[in-house]
């Protein structure tokens, strides 16, 4: 009893070790000056390329943007590109309850289609340099699949793999984490930033569905990677995303993830969302975009006011 009691604590003490890991690494991380892609493998690759390859990725500048410059280049380009009138539309005027009560459709074995990809990949010793930023790299990637299935409700479109390029900073400006506050914030942001639906409440639900993906297990993050993956081979340009991303997790995956560290992150995004994410945390000045649309609605509201006495009185005058 006194050794199980033992084992008890020490699997305690090393789970929480793990979630101490996830929510605070320090913000920076010594990598190489320009480098990108899982595990930061890559340089000098769009250097071979036509420049319109680059065109696709918010980092148009993959070979000469310091990394350390990527995350401050990337928030200013979105501060930039946030629609108030976009976001605060969907805000208050989305009903679409369908996107809400859809159930996402995931398996926990794989299919046909599912092993000859696997086939078609080619094995490779992986040598991780940082864990914690190769898990939070799929966090993000996740969150932009979930997002486009529940759009979509699990019929991908022609919009797909646009959706989930621009939705993950991984994939658009080639961004790593290394905390897991800054990966949730990130996909929450770009969410209002850049698809059709812009909305907090869709973005937490998105993030649910990528702690239930995480709950299912390894099996099942290995199929959404590799629908992901088809969404990208037989497009123009974004075919590289598969070699420099996709091909290298859906290995990572089957070799390397480890189950522990999942349940880690599932126990502290749970946390996280549920009781220190909301929209202030996006930093996209809400405070003042709010009264503006109070200030509109009220304008409106007045204007529809004057209307309507004005045609009762040309009906008393008439």
């Amino acid at each position: 009893m006194r050794q199980l009691e033992i084992d008890g604590i020490q699997k305690i003490k090393v789970f929480l070790f793990l979630i101490h890991l996830f929510l605070d690494q320090p913000k920076e991380n010594l990598i190489s000056s320009y480098s990108y892609g899982f595990n930061h493998q890559y340089k000098d690759l769009f250097t071979t390329f036509d420049s319109e390859y680059c065109l696709i990725f918010d980092n148009q500048s993959p070979d000469t943007l310091p990394t350390s410059s990527i995350r401050s280049c990337r928030l200013e380009q979105e501060q930039t590109d946030f629609n108030s009138e976009h976001y605060l539309a969907d805000k208050y005027e989305l009903n679409d309850e369908a996107i809400f009560d859809y159930k996402l459709i995931l398996e926990d074995q794989l299919d046909e289609q599912d092993r000859d990809d696997l086939k078609n990949l080619k094995y490779k010793q992986l040598f991780i340099d940082d864990q914690i930023s190769i898990y939070l790299g799929l966090i993000d990637l996740l969150y932009a699949f979930v997002y486009d299935q529940r759009i979509t409700q699990g019929e991908p479109c022609c919009e797909s793999s646009w959706n989930i390029h621009k939705l993950s900073s991984t994939l658009s400006w080639f961004d790593t984490f290394t905390d897991l506050p800054s990966v949730l914030i990130a996909c929450c942001r770009r969410t209002l930033i850049y698809p059709l639906i812009r909305s907090f409440k869709l973005a937490k639900k998105c993030l649910l569905d990528v702690i239930e993906i995480f709950s299912m297990g390894k099996s099942t993050i290995l199929q959404c990677l590799l629908q992901m993956r088809r969404l990208f081979l037989d497009e123009e340009h974004r075919y590289l995303l598969n070699t420099l991303y996709l091909n290298d997790y859906c290995l990572w995956i089957q070799t390397e993830c480890q189950t522990k560290w999942l349940n880690s992150l599932v126990e502290a995004m749970t946390h996280t969302i549920e009781y220190e994410l909301d929209e202030n945390n996006l930093e996209l000045n809400f405070e003042e975009k709010h009264f503006s649309w109070k200030v509109t609605l009220h304008e409106i509201s007045d204007t529809d006011d004057d209307d309507d006495c004005l045609s009762l009185s040309d009906k008393k005058n008439c």
